[in-house]
């Protein structure tokens, strides 16, 4: 059944290698002027839950090139856990200095991404276990795959929201 999204692994994990290059550029070119506590942890927030989202697709999509729904489905799992523990270790500091808060600059989209992050590895982990114990469900393989969309998108709004910092 992966065989009709190989191609489409192919590309993706080339695009995860590249972006997760890519980020590494944006947070060497990112204003380090700014050093408040607010801005440092918002920063350090977006980097790694972008670099958790990449290394989710890259792995992903790496292992799906197997050819075995159930090492794709495995692996899908895997990943969403690592991506809400990321996102559980991220969030206490960025809610600590003040980013959620109503003076914070950003603050719509310091809730929002994050929410959407949560929404997205539920929905992976979810479709995952779905495929790990129906293998030939193509609905749940169409969104398990369609899940490393989501995943690119929270990964470059992130990027963008550092070069914005």
């Amino acid at each position: 059944m992966l065989d009709a999204y190989s191609a489409f692994f192919v590309a993706s994990s080339g695009a995860s290698a590249a972006f997760i290059g890519l980020l590494f550029v944006a947070l060497t070119i990112a204003d380090q002027s700014k050093r408040d506590d607010r801005t440092k942890a918002r920063r350090d927030a977006l980097a790694g839950a972008s670099f958790a989202q990449l290394l989710d697709a890259f792995f992903v999509s790496i292992v799906s090139l197997a050819g075995d729904v159930k090492v794709f489905a495995g692996a899908s799992v895997a990943m969403a856990l690592i991506g809400l523990w990321a996102t559980s270790q991220l969030l206490p500091r960025v809610i600590r200095t003040g980013n959620w808060s109503h003076t914070a600059a950003h603050q719509k989209r310091n809730i929002a991404l994050p929410v959407a992050s949560i929404g997205v590895y539920l929905l992976q982990l979810v479709s995952a276990a779905g495929l790990l114990f129906s293998p030939q469900n193509s609905v749940l393989l169409r969104i398990a795959v369609l899940v490393q969309v989501g995943l690119y998108a929270g990964a470059l709004l992130r990027s963008w929201e550092i070069i914005q910092t």
